[in-house]
């Protein structure tokens, strides 16, 4: 009885492990990609970026001629219609792969995209182009210097926790469109390594309040901790000191030279920031507008705009009509995240 019961108890293993390796194979057989009867599971992420490329194979196979161009940075796979093909338009639209992302260019032919979708002013709050009417520092003071918009704070940090920290590459030069109160410039100096901040904005109070509660305040208590130091680190922080250039006017009113002399020799800013501005620019300047941005700026723009599919009264074009303006401007890459009430574009 001993020996039966010790041969049945190793059949039982052998029975199991047998089970097991059948099931492992099991699973190999229905992953296999090369058996068609095969079930697999992919992301929808995956599974858009191959109707993205089955779409792009549709249109090679319309007489579509492949370029390779290489610049500084990535190996550009472009896609150009055949301009010898009879009805082929002056400007092809161009397909673009930059870094594996598939981003599609729409064809344009002049500046003037979207006229008809007028600016906003928002209306409810006071027009934003007016002084002591809808600016920031007015409604700032209505709200008794409470806190600032969730929806601003929330787009400025999300970048700034990209850029931030002092343990970068370099100190960074930065441009901002739409300073505003200074909200974003204020956790600029303490979150980024700043070498230089070049800030634009039309309301004048606007710019008077930053200068005096948000700039000075700070090299004044920054030069208060540096005078604690021993002279040789004095010297050394004192020179590492970023240099601040506020401009109280509209972005295309001030020269592209002037805007660059602020970024200590360099001639475009590292990021750029543009958050809840783009909707109070004029139709015809939109374009114009974000091709002055990509001029200045040498890595990313990060702006920020409310989608008027889904409000409305903030907002002045869709987040794909943004998308189109964007890249007619010359950005090729373009990342837009759609989850806050207003929508973040991160562009380059």
């Amino acid at each position: 009885m001993g020996v039966q019961a010790i041969k049945s108890a190793r059949l039982k293993k052998a029975g199991v492990g047998i089970g097991a390796i059948s099931i492992l194979v099991y699973m190999c057989f229905l992953l296999h990609p090369s058996i068609p009867n095969s079930t697999i599971i992919v992301d929808t992420k995956f599974a858009s970026r191959m109707e993205n490329l089955a779409e792009l194979r549709k249109i090679n196979e319309r007489n579509l001629m492949l370029t390779n161009t290489v610049n500084k940075n990535a190996e550009v796979y472009r896609y150009v219609e055949d301009p010898l093909k009879e009805g082929s338009p002056d400007k092809p639209e161009i397909f673009q792969r930059p870094n594996s992302v598939i981003q599609v260019t729409s064809h344009t032919q002049d500046q003037g995209l979207f006229l008809d979708q007028e600016a906003t002013t928002h209306g409810g709050r006071g027009d934003e182009s007016k002084e002591g009417e809808g600016d920031e520092l007015s409604r700032l003071k209505k709200r008794n210097f409470e806190a600032y918009s969730e929806g601003h704070r929330r787009m400025y940090m999300s970048a700034l926790t990209l850029i931030g920290g002092q343990d970068t590459l370099r100190s960074a030069n930065i441009l901002e469109v739409g300073v505003g109160i200074g909200w974003g410039l204020g956790k600029m100096m303490n979150e980024v390594k700043l070498r230089s901040y070049v800030g634009v904005e039309p309301c004048k109070t606007c710019v008077r309040y930053v200068k005096e509660q948000v700039v000075g305040k700070w090299i004044a208590h920054r030069k208060s901790e540096i005078a604690k130091l021993s002279p040789r680190k004095q010297k050394l922080y004192l020179a590492e000191m970023p240099t601040f250039e506020l401009f109280a006017s509209t972005f295309l009113e001030v020269p592209q030279e002037t805007l660059a002399k602020g970024f200590h020799g360099d001639t475009q800013s590292d990021f750029s920031f543009c958050i809840e501005v783009v909707e109070h620019v004029a139709p015809h300047e939109r374009v114009d507008f974000f091709k002055q941005m990509r001029a200045l700026t040498n890595n990313t723009l990060f702006f920020s705009t409310p989608n008027k599919a889904t409000h409305q009264k903030d907002g002045a074009l869709t987040s794909s009509q943004w998308h189109e303006v964007v890249l007619r401007a010359g950005f090729t890459t373009v990342s837009i995240i759609e989850w806050q009430w207003t929508t973040m574009f991160i562009c380059s």
